[in-house]
């Protein structure tokens, strides 16, 4: 199973930010690591059959990166085996984000909860904005992380949802960098919204890998190298139905059913087109006029590009999952990573 850590639409609605030329490409960093481990909810895998996001159409996008970028032995001797050389924007990448307020940011619950449904130290975790590409973001701080109470990776993972409360760091924050951070709105936050429905067509955004791969595997279909790209790719999908999730994804997880909290969405039958691990936490949206609104997370998923087969999206337009946001907002506890009902 591979959790998605996760759009092929025209006329981005808002201004344009226009972003500066990115600076050279780091160099190598062959002693940073690719991913903390095998429990981290990062396989490899990016968005599949994606093509890079305009400049300055995602401005909400934000990346969360771990602290930890120690190499594993066993991370080493894949590396070699494969003949890669991360660099450091590789080894940090964890999740993606959006921002939906100055300072508070939606992602995935499972970014910030271990395997064994413990929750991650507010150390292990920091956030860059500002930009589309990886090279050319800046950092901040997370003050503090409410997690969806309910959450469990190791149950039917609903409701796959954390808000972050995020803050500049002093003489480390680029403020003219950060100020092309744009918030995105949330659909259903306000009156006249149109739900959600079938069909619609929806865009997925995250950085990275491109190969459609099995699940686990470290290798792309063609049993190429399965490495990332520091520009931010997007992928156009459809809203599928439950059963669809349920019969090619959820397995036994989806006992009792998949429930409103979450999103079924995938390619058309003959496309190799998903989001995958990497892109966690990240936004799908869905235009509503001219204005490109918030819909979905990427959540969790089987394999990555599989014709035919979906991935779960947590629903943020729930009712529900919108009163918990502004719940969080006021009762998370400052400096931790803290579960909120």
């Amino acid at each position: 199973m591979r959790y998605l850590l996760p759009a092929l639409a025209l006329g981005l609605a808002g201004p344009a930010f226009a972003q500066e030329a990115p600076p050279p490409a780091p160099q190598d960093q062959p002693e940073a690591a690719a991913a903390e481990a095998a429990d981290e909810a990062d396989d490899g895998g990016r968005i599949v059959g994606g093509t890079p996001a305009l400049p300055g159409t995602v401005p909400w996008q934000v990346e969360i990166v771990t602290t930890n970028t120690k190499l594993t032995d066993a991370e080493l001797q894949q590396d070699r085996a494969l003949g890669i050389k991360r660099q450091l924007w590789e080894t940090q990448h964890l999740c993606g984000g959006a921002l939906i307020e100055p300072g508070w940011v939606l992602t995935a619950a499972h970014c910030f909860v271990d395997k064994n449904d413990g929750l991650r130290a507010l150390g292990e975790r920091a956030v860059n904005l500002g930009g589309q590409d990886l090279r050319y973001t800046t950092p901040m701080r997370i003050e503090r992380v409410a997690v969806f109470g309910s959450y469990s990776r190791k149950g039917n993972k609903k409701n796959d949802v954390a808000l972050l409360k995020i803050e500049p760091i002093p003489g480390r924050t680029n403020a003219a960098i950060a100020d092309r951070a744009k918030p995105i709105r949330l659909l259903g936050s306000k009156p006249g919204d149109r739900p959600l429905a079938l069909q619609d067509k929806v865009t997925v955004t995250g950085w990275g890998i491109t190969g459609a791969h099995e699940d686990g595997d470290v290798r792309d279909l063609a049993k190429r190298p399965l490495r990332s790209s520091p520009e931010l790719l997007e992928v156009g999908l459809q809203v599928k139905p439950q059963a669809d999730c349920r019969e090619k994804v959820a397995g036994a997880a989806s006992r009792g059913g998949l429930g409103s909290g979450v999103i079924c969405a995938g390619a058309g039958a003959n496309e190799s087109k998903d989001s995958c691990s990497g892109d966690s936490g990240g936004p799908m949206t869905r235009m509503q006029g001219r204005e490109r609104l918030l819909v979905g997370l990427v959540s969790w998923g089987v394999g990555c590009g599989m014709m035919g087969r979906p991935g779960i999206y947590a629903n943020i337009t729930e009712p529900a999952i919108q009163k918990w946001i502004e719940r969080a907002k006021k009762s998370a506890p400052p400096g931790k990573v803290a579960r909120v009902k």
